[in-house]
């Protein structure tokens, strides 16, 4: 938490105010835990400040909200380029991508929990927070991200494609965006380091290298090709709904089974919902790495 608030600290995400203006509201915020696992197996402990966007109002503190993202399809593609021309596929993050943007509208925050007696500040004078930069959980956090790192790109010699507005090409290299992940590829090393060094002048980035893990997709590269599959998150979904140690089958549905539409009663709303995410689930795979499964 502390290294979270640190971070918005040194990058000026907002500046405290006594008071709020006329016909205007703060925002209340929360802290989310995560724990990531790296392709590895290295265990990483994440607190992330969030804004209740859904207190936000239409009109007053955000207009448009929509942001592309990269198509898995195209995602698919540029791996299957880069295995066929022998390409190394390389992996970088934006660190807290969403706090880069700079503001367009007035957006006022509740100082965050366990953070409220910070810097001399009391119950007695409690303050706000002016946001000068987009927050995660902001409706209008993606769009501003996206508009800012595209408009960067192509201050730097990158086209677009015309068929997945976060794929860009320059000079026969390839980059593809994914909210606040990146995957560069192409003809030589010095080329993608040169593409990762443009990022870093801009933007703070963790490089992890060769690619071993994407939106949940572990990559492995090498002589061979490129092999794409998701261990870890059919381990996880298999977890979940109580079938980590249920028995293979070449045909998993009931033998002479008749459905009708008339069953109405055939789930109740729990088993519908946990049907749901079932499917749900399996259909991210089906997307990934698991066409098999369609």
């Amino acid at each position: 938490m502390s290294e979270e608030w640190q971070a918005h600290r040194t990058n000026e995400t907002f500046t405290y105010v006594t008071q709020l203006p006329q016909d205007m509201r703060a925002i209340s915020c929360r802290w989310v835990f995560k724990t990531k696992v790296s392709a590895d197996g290295h265990t990483r402990y994440k607190a992330r400040l969030v804004i209740r966007g859904f207190e936000q109002q239409y009109g007053l503190d955000y207009t448009e909200t929509f942001a592309p993202v990269a198509k898995m399809s195209t995602i698919r593609a540029l791996l299957a380029m880069a295995a066929y021309n022998g390409w190394a596929v390389h992996q970088t993050d934006v660190v807290t991508a969403f706090l880069n943007p700079v503001l367009s509208e007035d957006v006022y925050m509740e100082l965050p929990p366990g953070f409220e007696q910070l810097d001399g500040n009391s119950d007695s004078d409690k303050r706000f927070i002016k946001l000068n930069k987009a927050l995660y959980g902001l409706k209008q956090a993606p769009r501003e991200w996206y508009a800012e790192i595209d408009g960067y790109l192509i201050s730097q010699g990158f086209v677009r494609s015309g068929n997945d507005t976060n794929l860009y090409v320059r000079n026969g290299y390839v980059l593809i965006i994914y909210v606040d992940d990146v995957l560069i590829t192409g003809p030589s090393q010095s080329g993608i380091d040169e593409i990762k060094a443009l990022l870093h002048q801009r933007y703070k980035m963790v490089d992890f290298g060769v690619a071993k893990q994407f939106l949940g997709i572990q990559i492995e590269q090498s002589e061979d090709g490129i092999r794409i599959f998701q261990t870890q998150y059919i381990s996880t979904i298999l977890e979940r709904f109580g079938l980590a140690n249920a028995k293979s089958t070449s045909t998993p549905m009931v033998p002479n089974s008749a459905l009708s539409a008339d069953d109405e009663d055939l789930l109740n709303k729990d088993e519908k919902s946990v049907y749901m995410s079932i499917v749900g689930s399996l259909m991210y795979a089906m997307v990934c790495t698991r066409p098999d499964l369609a």
